[in-house]
This record gives structure tokens, sequence and C-alpha cells, in this order.
């Protein structure tokens, strides 16, 4: 169902303008509202109940359908406090098969347990990865498994409101920030502006490496009234790195690139990388599109039919699906290259880190 809604939102955003989506589906947004209104408010009443999952729970979530960059951040956390603390991850698994409670390997497949989880674990492995929609479930079996001294962080986790605790860590894209978003259909919000209350940090990712002091103000006197505090980040592009050897790709520039993705955004991707080539054609793919063997058929199709210099860039959450199944064997010779993101502050790295500490210590019993 969420696979429909997210193509659903695709044909809605790329293709009708602006202001026809809001006049035209206001009503449906209208309607969509009510719902989250009834669902948040039999929640605060405690008609629906919220259990106590103790604390060192760090919640990264958005309020919008996608692209605001929350696997790069939980993997920023993984990377800054890994060696700090004892740290675990749990994730819903968005795109797996089912939804039985699983802790990830390195060897599972996307299809077993979703692109960006996977992705994850391969990329910290000694890290445990547990899967379950019911992320109360995911939490018991993580510290069960791994002991309660884990800092876990949840991905996506700041709709699931049967989380009573945790620090909520709410991402919103620098290009559209939800304070200026309207609720879906009529634009690409799933929760209301008003939740960004309940949110503990507020981060803006995305933002251009150099900010546009006037924009960061506005900005910031736009977010004021939710009294968080705010941090800006931007996303840098690593070294391409071929999908089955590893390989690291020294010189971006060729005479063709061909950029493969299925992503929710890849925007950022096709200025940073196609600026390199001569010239270049582009396959985009859904968000967490599974590859079929006419799709790869494709890719090699054109990668064949042009006779210069010629790379494929791919993403590493689509590496993910690429590395696995039937078509391996015909993508292994090609020079198909992953591009990792990584998260970068911008400014008041050490006050957000801080912020983390000290909730963590804070909090380092159950109750």
């Amino acid at each position: 169902m969420l696979s429909d809604l997210k193509k659903l939102t695709a044909t809605i955003f790329y293709i009708w303008p602006m202001f026809l989506r809001v006049i035209l589906l206001s009503p449906f947004a209208l309607i969509y509202k009510v719902v989250l209104h009834l669902r948040h408010g039999m929640f605060n009443m405690g008609v629906l109940k919220s259990k106590d999952m103790g604390h060192k729970l760090l919640k990264v979530g958005n309020l919008a359908l996608g692209g605001s960059g929350k696997t790069p951040f939980v993997e920023y956390l993984i990377r800054v406090f890994g060696d700090e603390f004892e740290m675990g991850v749990v994730s819903r698994g968005y795109g797996r098969e089912n939804d039985n409670l699983k802790n990830v390997t390195v060897d599972d497949t996307a299809e077993e347990v979703g692109d960006e989880p996977l992705q994850i674990k391969r990329k910290f492995p000694i890290i445990p990865v547990f899967l379950k929609g019911d992320r109360c479930a995911a939490i018991s079996a993580l510290r069960h498994s791994h002991g309660s001294n884990e800092v876990i962080v949840l991905d996506d986790a700041l709709q699931h409101r049967k989380l009573m605790n945790g620090l909520n860590i709410l991402l919103s894209s620098y290009e559209r920030p939800f304070y200026k978003d309207f609720l879906f259909p009529s634009g690409k919000l799933r929760d209301l502006r008003s939740r960004a209350y309940s949110s503990d940090l507020i981060i803006i990712t995305k933002s251009p490496t150099i900010l546009d002091l006037q924009e960061e103000t506005r900005m910031r006197k736009s977010l004021a009234k939710y009294n968080k505090p705010v941090f800006f980040t931007s996303i840098k592009y690593t070294r391409p790195q071929h999908i089955f050897s590893q390989k690291i790709l020294e010189n971006k520039v060729n005479e063709h690139a061909i950029l493969v993705t299925g992503i929710a955004s890849s925007q950022g991707m096709k200025k940073d990388i196609l600026h390199n080539a001569k010239d270049w054609t582009y396959f985009d793919f859904g968000d967490h599109h599974s590859y079929s063997e006419k799709d790869i058929q494709k890719i090699i199709e054109k990668y064949g039919s042009i006779n210069v210099d010629t790379v494929i860039f791919t993403t590493e959450k689509d590496a993910q699906r690429l590395t696995r199944g039937r078509h391996v064997h015909l993508l292994k010779e090609l020079p198909i290259y992953a591009i990792g993101i990584e998260v970068q502050f911008l400014k008041e790295e050490e006050k957000f880190k801080n912020a983390i500490r000290n909730y963590v210590r804070t909090n380092s019993s159950f109750s």
C-alpha cells in the first residue's frame, strides 16, 4: 500500500503544478488532516496506549514522505557515537518480504530485510540491526539479545506513537522545509506540522555547503515558535566504489556517465556527479525499486550502445539490490560504482553532540 502511495506521490509532485495540487486536492488533504488529529488525540487522551520502553532511544524521523536523509543521519550517529556508547538500530525495514522480527546479517538480501537496514549493517557489521513494524517488540528483542545498556537508534520512528520515551530528532530538508509544505496529497507532509512541537532537536538537512546567512536567519525565525535547537547540515558524497570489487574510482570525469537511482530525491546527486561528464544518461526508478532483469538489460544495452569512455554510477542504497539476485552475473564486468552520502554539520556540531551525550548520560538507567 505504501509503495502505491509513493508512486501516486511521484505522479502528483512531478507532473502537477503546485497551485493545481493545493487547490484540487485540498479536500482530500482536509480529510487526512482530520484522521491525523483523531489519531493523535486518541494517543494524547490515552485511548490508544503508548508503551514505556525505557530510555536511551534516539528517534530519527521526519514529517514528509521521504527525501530528508534519515538513513545517512542514522549512519552519522553510529559513526560519531559508536565508539563512545554501545549502540543498536531498530527499523521497520521498508520494502522487505514480510514483517517478521529479524536480526539483520551482512549476508541477508534487500528483499529479506530492506535496502536501508542492509546498507547500515554492511557498513557497521558489529552494530545489531533489528527489524519489526512493532518497534517495541524489536527494542525488546535487541535488548534481550545484546543487553539493556544499548543506545538504540530508531530509523523513522517519529510517527510511532506507541513508543513513549526517547529523544526525538526531526529532519527536514533545506529545499522543502516542513513549515512551507502541505499535507498529502496537496503537499508531501505525512503528518501535522504541529508534531514538530514534540521534537527535541530539529535538523535542516541537505543545506548548501555555504549557507546564505539571510536565508538561515529566515529559516530560524520560521522555526522559532517550536522552541527547539536548530542545526544545519549538508551532505558530502563519498568516492565512487565498485559495487563488486570495492575498487575506488579515482577520476569521476568521463566522456559519458550513466546514473541509475531508485531513491526519493536524486537532484543533489545529479548535480554533483553529472557535471563531471560531457554527456549523460539517467535511469530514474522509484524509491526502494526492486530491479528486474528487464531493468538491468536496459542499462546494459544503453552502456553497450555508447562508443566513448563511460562509467555507471548508482547509490549505496541501490547497490544493496543490484549486488544480489539473478542479474548479478550481467553486472559484474561493468564499470558500475556506488556513491555514498555522509552528513556534515555546517556549524554547532559540538553543541549537537553534547545534546546527545547529555540525553544518554541523564537517562543511563531504565524506568
